[in-house]
């Protein structure tokens, strides 16, 4: 009886979340929902392409993480990573959540031997109605003179998309030090914009960028390597807490799977924080590279800021938060609610 109990429980478990080898992993080539498009994937294989072109190779992660799919709702997220000699790590993400989300997010972590900005490309689709596409070069460092040595080249590019000239909002990113001013946003209410603007725009981003890291020569200076480490986690530890997109994955999944993703891989150097994390925080480009590794408590003191649920409506429902007062009070700074509808 005690086996059976045993087994019982670890078929809850798995009827909770679903990680399996015998689901395929990224590239997919069809949506969960057949009558959907995955709208962002025709990125991922010619990214895919493009790496395998210039000799990247892929290095596995745990495959709870590679692909896993939702008990709650018809969604999975596959991630891969890959590596070459100039770049540590470049991670591709795509969830595919049917008619309700697509989302593909990719980020390109130079080796710490150089100190060029992050490639950085965030797009989802929300049922369909709610679309935001962010691309940029992100900045290690807030410095005009940084910008003029990698990024301000871009704004022949950018000058070729109006409609991706909008804005962050403030409320969810209170601190703008690691978006370029010649970063792409764009805010739709419909998918019409994906294929004429955006996919062009973020093909000619990356290109670019991976034209310009083709130039760069690797720094020897062992503390100016150890800066560029600092600031690669400050930029970690600041998307784990912002990221939007980072709450969705608690409402989709399990909260012990999704904070193990959000800081074991998604932004894996979220693991060196500080004992005051302010001391790697945005805009300070002096962060010492000597950081613990971060405990369980740490981990959930740097809890996303959004906290998404799921309503058996289909509607997805945000609270934005300080990452303090989750670890306090848990008093809301902005106590607004966004009513995200996606049709279940």
């Amino acid at each position: 009886m005690r086996i059976f109990f045993a087994l019982l429980s670890q078929l809850s478990l798995l009827s909770r979340i679903l990680c399996f080898n015998i689901h395929p992993p990224l590239p997919w080539a069809v949506s969960l929902e057949e009558s959907r498009d995955l709208v962002y994937m025709d990125l991922v294989n010619s990214q895919l392409e493009i790496m395998k072109n210039l000799g990247f190779k892929e290095y596995s992660i745990d495959q709870k993480f590679a692909v896993c799919h939702s008990s709650k709702k018809k969604a999975r997220i596959g991630t891969i990573c890959m590596k070459s000699e100039k770049f540590r790590k470049v991670r591709l993400t795509y969830f595919d959540g049917g008619n309700n989300v697509q989302v593909f997010n990719t980020l390109w972590y130079p080796s710490f031997e150089y100190d060029a900005p992050l490639f950085g490309a965030d797009l989802i689709s929300l049922g369909s109605n709610r679309v935001l596409s962010v691309i940029d070069f992100q900045p290690l460092y807030p410095s005009e003179s940084y910008s003029n040595k990698y990024i301000r080249d871009l704004a022949s590019i950018r000058n070729k998309y109006p409609d991706l000239h909008g804005t962050l909002s403030g409320k969810i990113y209170d601190d703008t030090s690691f978006f370029s001013k010649q970063m792409l946003f764009g805010r739709f209410t419909d998918e019409s914009k994906i294929k004429p603007v955006v996919i062009p725009a973020f093909t000619e981003y990356l290109n670019a960028y991976i034209t310009s890291t083709n130039n760069i020569k690797p720094i020897t200076d062992s503390n100016a390597m150890a800066t560029v480490k600092s600031r690669q986690a400050a930029y970690d530890t600041y998307s784990a807490i912002k990221d939007p997109a980072v709450g969705l994955f608690e409402a989709y999944f399990s909260k012990e799977w999704a904070t193990s993703f959000v800081h074991d891989v998604l932004f894996d150097l979220s693991n060196s924080i500080p004992q005051h994390h302010n001391e790697v925080g945005v805009g300070n480009s002096n962060a010492s590279d000597e950081h613990p590794a971060s405990t369980a408590s740490q981990k959930q003191s740097l809890s996303p800021v959004h906290a998404f649920k799921v309503g058996s409506d289909g509607n997805v429902a945000i609270d934005s938060k300080t990452s303090q007062s989750r670890a306090s009070s848990s008093a809301a700074v902005d106590s607004r609610k966004l009513q995200l509808v996606a049709a279940s």
